[in-house]
This record gives C-alpha cells, sequence and structure tokens, in this order.
C-alpha cells in the first residue's frame, strides 16, 4: 500500500492534472448571490478559492482527487473517470474501480479517489447497465481525502430511491486489498453449472482485469453537451416517486414574484399552462440553490433524497388598487389589501408609478 502521506508530496502533484472547469455551468456565473461552494467544502486540500473577485483552483494545493467533480451540483468541474467494466451476454453488469492510495496494481478500473464518484457519474453507471460495483480502497479514514462523502453512503442512499421505484439495486463491495490482490493469482476453477460464491465471483471479475478480460471505459461529458440533472437520466415513473433533489414551495410565504421560475437553470419550477399555478418538476432538480438564494421571503427549500408532496401551487390574479398593474399571488397567500408586489413593499403607492413596455 502506497503511503498516504506522499498524496501531498511535489513529486505527487508533478504528475496531477487539474480537473476541467466550464465556467458557464457554475451557479456563481449564473447569479452574482450564489451562495454555493460546494467545491471549496469538498477539497480536502483547499486548493478551490471563492471571494468577490474570483472562484479558481490553486494548481500549487490540488492533488487531483477529483472529490470537486463529485461535489458540484451543476456539473461545472470535470474530470475523466475510468472504471473497468466486466461484460455479461453484451450488456455492462459489473463496475471495479480502485483508487490510488490503494496501491492495487491494476490498469484498469483506477480512479484518484472513489469518493469522486458523484451521483451523476453513478446514476449514468446505473442507466448504462451497471448492476454491481466492487471497490478497493486504502484506509479512508488515515486518507487526507476521507472525509469527503463517502461511496457506500451515496449507493444506500440510490438504492432507498431505486427500492422506491421498484427498481432493481445497485450492489457494493468494498473488498480488502489483500484480497483483492491474492485474487489475482489464485483462482480456483467453478463446476460446471454450479453457482459461485461471493469468493469466486470476485476472483473471476478481478482476474478479467489482469488478463485484459475487461474494458475501460471513460465517464466523461463533453464540455458543449448539456448537463442533465441526475432525476432526468433517470426519470421517474410517477410523481409520487422518491427524487434526488426537491425543491419546496411554501405557499403562505411565496408573494409569487417568479424569480425562481426565471432564474432555475434547468427549469425545474415553471408555469402550468394559462399560468394558473406554478409546477414543480422535481427530476429536473440539480440541487444547486439558486431558487433559495433568490427568494427573498425565504419561501424556498430544497431537500435530499424526498418523496414529492406539493408539486403543483395554485396562482391568484387581479388588478392592483393604486396602480393598475395587474398581479399575480399565491391562492394561499393573497394580496389582502389589493396591491401589486411593488405597491405592497414600498408602503406609499401614492407616489409611485411603474412604467410598463
Amino acid at each position: 500500500m502506497r503511503d498516504l502521506r506522499d498524496l501531498t508530496r511535489k513529486s505527487y502533484r508533478e504528475a496531477v492534472t487539474l480537473p476541467d472547469f466550464v465556467g458557464e455551468r457554475c451557479v456563481h456565473t449564473l447569479i452574482e448571490r450564489a451562495s454555493c461552494q460546494a467545491c471549496v467544502d469538498a477539497c480536502p486540500q483547499n486548493a478551490w478559492v471563492l471571494n468577490d473577485e474570483l472562484l479558481g483552483i490553486d494548481p500549487s494545493l490540488c492533488d487531483g482527487c477529483n472529490i470537486c467533480v463529485a461535489a458540484c451540483p451543476q456539473g461545472a468541474i470535470q474530470a475523466p473517470l475510468k472504471p473497468g467494466f466486466r461484460d455479461d451476454d453484451g450488456e455492462s453488469s459489473l463496475a471495479l474501480l480502485t483508487c490510488e492510495p490503494s496501491g492495487v496494481p491494476t490498469g484498469a478500473g483506477e480512479v484518484p479517489c472513489l469518493h469522486a464518484i458523484g451521483l451523476n457519474a453513478l446514476v449514468s453507471l446505473y442507466r448504462d447497465g451497471v448492476r454491481s460495483l466492487v471497490c478497493c480502497c486504502a484506509d479512508c479514514d488515515a486518507c487526507p481525502r476521507g472525509e469527503a462523502p463517502r461511496l457506500d453512503v451515496l449507493v444506500g442512499n440510490f438504492n432507498a430511491l431505486l427500492r422506491n421505484r421498484r427498481l432493481p439495486e445497485m450492489q457494493y463491495r468494498s473488498v480488502p486489498t489483500a484480497e483483492w490482490s491474492d485474487s489475482r493469482t489464485n483462482q480456483p476453477p467453478v463446476p460446471a453449472g454450479g453457482a459461485i460464491n461471493r469468493r469466486q465471483f470476485l476472483q473471476r471479475a478481478t482476474q478479467a482485469v489482469i488478463e485484459g478480460k475487461t474494458r475501460l471505459g471513460t465517464m466523461e461529458t463533453p464540455e458543449s453537451a448539456r448537463f442533465e440533472p441526475a432525476g432526468r437520466i433517470l426519470s421517474s415513473r410517477s410523481p409520487t416517486q422518491m427524487v434526488p433533489f426537491l425543491p419546496h414551495i411554501e405557499p403562505t410565504r411565496c408573494n409569487a414574484c417568479s424569480a425562481c421560475l426565471k432564474l432555475c437553470p434547468h427549469t425545474a419550477i415553471s408555469f402550468e399552462n394559462n399560468f394558473v399555478a406554478y409546477c414543480i418538476e422535481p427530476d429536473r432538480c440539480s440541487g444547486c440553490g439558486i431558487c433559495v438564494d433568490v427568494c427573498d421571503q425565504d419561501a424556498i427549500s430544497v431537500q435530499a433524497w424526498a418523496i414529492p408532496e406539493l408539486t403543483r401551487i395554485p396562482l391568484t390574479y387581479g388588478y392592483c388598487d393604486h396602480c393598475g398593474v395587474p398581479y399575480v399571488a399565491t391562492a394561499a397567500n393573497p394580496s389582502r389589501n389589493k396591491l401589486c408586489r411593488i405597491c405592497n413593499q414600498r408602503r406609499h403607492p401614492q407616489l409611485l408609478y411603474q412604467v410598463l413596455d
């Protein structure tokens, strides 16, 4: 096993490949008041810098772990991940992953850190037919990268979603380094027509890597491609099924300013036909939090791994008694004094005139 402290040494950093940054996807490009700092919080080396002047990465600090790739809700940070795939009957059903610090001598399936596999990558694997993950890693508790959200926890949450949708779960196995290495040379024969146990299954899978029978796949989204939230990749069959991210609007607090609707990069919040209601489409939500940042009424929250309960917010319409401009309000929070939102805020409507296009 490699010395985990080598991850921070200059000799290691010289071989580090920095992740790519797609600026137009970042929430800080979309709105100035964005509060997201997922990349900053996730980086174990404090390589990401976010202040009033810039958002960037310090190459002298980055160790190439790619944990920031998994943390970014908008797919603005990218790096190719290359799991090893074992094909069964023409379909990819098994993915093999090992982390760099484990020191496992295999050319296929090595990633800088297992925790660099984020939700979108996991959902993409599932969509492509992968139903089992066999992973080998070093001691995460002793690793400088170990404080990142764990892959096994993510798989557990993902399986809860799959169970809710009555879909086959993704099997996850974490294998000790010694067992993974032993399986390279000790592969007992499997009786014809007989079932294989867990150890034999692992040995056959890892032996396929050594013999070159496992193909090396690249999970990479081109910068020009449109980023799709995880819910869109694995779309739900029912509006009451669990989703990775759920925008929730509290109707009694919402003043129907529609800022969330206008700024959502994936139209997770939209108008229903004829503008009679706000419609929430949870599958479209990436969890970026822009809607929360722009709501001045604190009426919006984003919940993770939740089942939708309220996806339609009825609206009412009227004309402002002071300026005559048509206004909209939620049915649960109507304008009691029949004033538009601006006249209500200014408190001096007799002096206020609105200019209409």
